[in-house]
């Protein structure tokens, strides 16, 4: 697709009979606008703790999102904490989740492998299907464990379980005393 959004546009258009210039309005208010003005109430207080630490310890961060997630990610006091913000509109993508183009131009970026990447969401069908065709490890939040099981994912129930969870895989990690 050349304008994945302006195709989805068309798609909703097509399927509802509404014209262009209202579907156009309330993506605007509905998926940019309004989240970015309530999204710093919803933040959960164990994120910034969880990328802090992930950031203290030497971890590279993206951001993969369906949607542009710059503006969001400023509303909520996040975007310093990500080396990366990629969205499946870019140039290089032109895909939607579970599409894992998106995944392969933010790990490229990032300077990693599959091997050394971590993909977390929140959907299970969309997030861990992505992440499962190319082989990356995939966590998901909230998810039900039964729903992982059938995505191959692994299920956290909050920030701070998946923080210690990141904690043990990185102290699995190679580093330059272990070589020595």
């Amino acid at each position: 697709l050349e304008d994945i959004y302006r195709d989805q546009t068309d798609f909703a258009c097509a399927d509802t009979g509404f014209k262009r210039e209202f579907i156009v309005e309330c993506v605007e208010i509905w998926m940019r606008q309004y989240p970015s003005s309530v999204l710093n109430q919803c933040l959960d207080q164990q994120l910034v703790p969880l990328l802090a630490a992930a950031r203290d310890r030497g971890l590279r961060l993206g951001v993969f999102s369906d949607y542009p997630a710059e503006e969001k990610l400023e509303a909520m006091g996040l975007n310093s904490y990500f080396d990366v913000i990629v969205c499946s509109g870019d140039p290089e993508v032109k895909r939607l989740k579970p599409d894992p183009r998106g995944l392969v131009v933010a790990m490229e970026k990032l300077g990693a492998s599959k091997n050394q990447a971590v993909y977390i969401g929140d959907r299970p069908e969309i997030d861990a299907a992505a992440a499962g065709r190319l082989g990356v490890r995939c966590f998901i939040l909230g998810a039900k464990r039964s729903d992982c099981l059938r995505w191959n994912c692994t299920s956290f129930s909050s920030f701070h379980e998946l923080s210690s969870a990141l904690t043990l895989i990185d102290a699995d990690r190679p580093t330059p005393e272990r070589y020595e």
